[in-house]
Formats: structure tokens, sequence, C-alpha cells
């Protein structure tokens, strides 16, 4: 006996970032509304933080090679 999977329980692929990207480019093309950028910024908060921390850069910034978490 199988068990059906749903589809909040499929994870989706992890996104590398390029050249260019911002998180409200990324939600666009991948979850189709850049304003669901905040929910991939929720799932990489401590990377993207840690990242920035002591550059004066804003807490949204992303650099390209990062290996972000997607919903």
């Amino acid at each position: 006996m199988s068990k059906e999977v749903s589809a909040s329980e499929v994870a989706s692929p992890p996104y590398t970032v390029q050249k260019g990207d911002s998180l409200s480019v990324i939600a666009q093309k991948h979850l189709g509304n850049s304003d669901r950028y905040q929910e991939i910024y929720d799932l990489n908060k401590d990377m993207i933080d840690a990242e920035n921390k002591g550059t004066g850069n804003t807490k949204y910034t992303i650099y390209p090679g990062q290996t972000l978490k997607m919903p």
C-alpha cells in the first residue's frame, strides 16, 4: 500500500542565486508573484543575515552563488 503525497509535502528544489537576482525577481520567476519575496527571505533568514552582517547592505541583499531554500 503506497501513501499518497500531497503537494504541500513535496519540497521545492533549492535555487542558486545568479548575478542580477533579487528576492522579488526570484519570487516572480519561481512563485509567480514578486510579493512573495518575504517567504523566501523567511526560509533563508539566518544565512542571508549572516552574509550581510557588517556590510551596510540592506537585510534583503543576496549574492551570486548563494543557495536558497524555496517554499
